[in-house]
């Protein structure tokens, strides 16, 4: 992703284009991301190092409960970027799981 030039600046937002006012805007002022900033130094101290938000939603296709089938969506979100970028589908990742249940 660092590979093309607009986006390794956008993905660098959170450590040079964000506002610090302890404010909670975006996932980058949560007390959460400075504990894994403070617990992993090496990580947090590199701003290219992308953090990721994980999504799960699960559905019933049908409508049937007693379907031996369903289908589970899953979303990785790039909190790297502003807040306007980060919900954009470029910037989405989705995988969807079908299961057969037992």
């Amino acid at each position: 992703m660092f590979f093309i030039k607009e986006d390794a600046k956008n993905l660098k937002w959170h450590v040079n284009g964000r506002k610090c006012d302890n404010v909670l805007r975006n996932p980058t002022d949560f007390p959460q991301w400075k504990k894994i900033d403070e617990t992993f130094t090496e990580f947090g101290a590199e701003p290219r190092n992308i953090r990721l938000g994980l999504v799960i939603d699960g559905m019933n296709l049908y409508g049937n409960l007693s379907s031996k089938h369903s289908s589970w969506s899953i979303l990785l979100i790039i909190y790297n970027l502003s807040p306007l970028l980060c919900m954009k589908r470029k910037y989405m990742m989705l995988s969807v799981r079908p299961e057969k249940f037992k």
